[in-house]
């Protein structure tokens, strides 16, 4: 039996959790079930139905919703006579385990609403959550799906679509109004919102209100910020729990930035096994420090922080287009700390000895004795890679918010 992890070892809650794998098999099996636990989510199923008469833009929502637009390779064919007769799953291009489901619509020919919770194309019970989509009031088969989800106790929404378009044509035919009132747009989705929640008070789902999981958006929103398309997603993230949670909001690819927040957090709460990891799988020596860590690992952390985050050269590169500016002038411009930082392991590598001369890296110095052993040593090394994790993770997150407020500011320019 492998021996007990020293004192020097201090991690808190999680102390228990890594010893308990230490005696297990030791630092490689520690290692191996920090791993594991990281990429859980990514082979957690998240199966989304997305149902809807032809034409109220299923399948422009299931490509917006996953980042697409139309001519994307994997984009769901969009179009105004495009009816759905057959159910068609749409994998995340970032998580083929998230899959939205196009769904016939209840009471047409090929579905009768008689079958259809029991039939054997349609699956009902396979999904984890449905989104009912309209494009005016909702109908009797719709309200009859959602009073079924209930039923079994799955999430769902009521989105009514092409918003837009109703706004755009009300300010047209209402012209003076609109330049008059700068309420006027409120005003309009307030009455909007009223009306397709009418005749849908019997239906409850949960303590909310009937207009609280009743959605207005348009489906053409790349950037999730119009109407109600940014609490609907908050909605969504709400009817997921743990690991499917995990993997909704790790897939999401926007710029939003109530899911930036939940994607920190989520990274963040990684860091000790991620750290634990790499303090007992340690390779490399830390340039002005006496103990090592595993510097692929953190670079590679460093990288998925980047994707998560949306700070990659290619979004960085779009928004100095926007600008009008290259790369470096942007950066300047924002204030961007990560940009210039080359996350490769010898990058990692030289960024950690800066970090190492820190007043955290000099506490974690000085608290090392050597020749105690390397368990001993790994204990520091542990504290250390969670302080340069936490530390990596803040600049990132700031860049990641200066870079889309920016890119927010222009695509509402546009």
């Amino acid at each position: 039996m492998a021996e007990k992890l020293p004192s020097s070892f201090d991690l808190d809650e999680h102390e228990k959790e890594i010893e308990s794998a230490y005696k297990e098999g030791g630092s490689k099996h520690v290692v191996d079930t920090m791993m594991s636990s990281l990429g859980k989510w990514q082979e957690t199923p998240l199966n989304i139905g997305v149902t809807g008469r032809s034409g109220v833009g299923k399948s422009t929502f299931i490509n917006t919703i996953r980042g697409l637009t139309a001519e994307c390779p994997n984009a769901a064919p969009t179009g105004a006579t495009e009816t759905t007769r057959q159910v068609k799953s749409y994998p995340h291009p970032d998580n083929k385990k998230l899959v939205f489901w196009d769904l016939p619509g209840i009471g047409t020919t090929d579905f009768p609403r008689e079958t259809y919770f029991k039939d054997e194309r349609v699956q009902f019970d396979r999904y984890d959550m449905f989104l009912i989509l309209t494009q005016g009031r909702f109908f009797e088969n719709d309200v009859l799906l959602a009073e079924t989800a209930k039923e079994k106790k799955k999430a769902f929404c009521l989105v009514r679509t092409k918003v837009d378009n109703d706004v755009d044509n009300e300010r047209k035919a209402k012209k003076l109004q609109f330049k008059n009132d700068p309420n006027f747009t409120k005003k309009l989705l307030e009455k909007i919102r009223s009306e397709v929640a009418e005749g849908l008070s019997n239906i409850q789902n949960g303590n909310k209100s009937t207009e609280e999981f009743v959605f207005l958006i348009d489906c053409h929103d790349m950037t999730w910020t119009k109407y109600d398309f940014g609490k609907l997603i908050e909605m969504l993230i709400d009817g997921c729990k743990g690991l499917k949670r995990q993997a909704f909001i790790l897939s999401l690819n926007i710029l939003q930035p109530n899911v930036l927040e939940q994607k920190v957090t989520l990274l963040r709460d990684e860091i000790w096994k991620i750290s634990a990891a790499s303090a007992l799988g340690a390779v490399v020596p830390v340039p002005g420090c006496s103990f090592a860590v595993d510097v692929a690992l953190i670079s590679e952390a460093a990288l998925f922080y980047i994707k998560q985050l949306g700070i990659t050269e290619n979004k960085i590169a779009l928004a100095a287009e926007m600008a009008g500016l290259d790369v470096n002038a942007l950066a300047a411009k924002l204030g961007l700390q990560t940009v210039d930082t080359p996350w490769t392991a010898a990058g990692v590598s030289l960024y950690l000895a800066k970090y190492a001369g820190t007043k955290a890296g000099q506490y974690v110095v000085k608290l090392f004795i050597p020749g105690i052993g390397s368990l001993f040593a790994a204990g520091f090394s542990y504290k250390f890679t969670t302080a340069s994790l936490n530390e990596i993770l803040n600049a990132m997150e700031s860049d990641a918010k200066k870079l889309h407020t920016f890119m927010l500011s222009h695509e509402s320019s546009i």
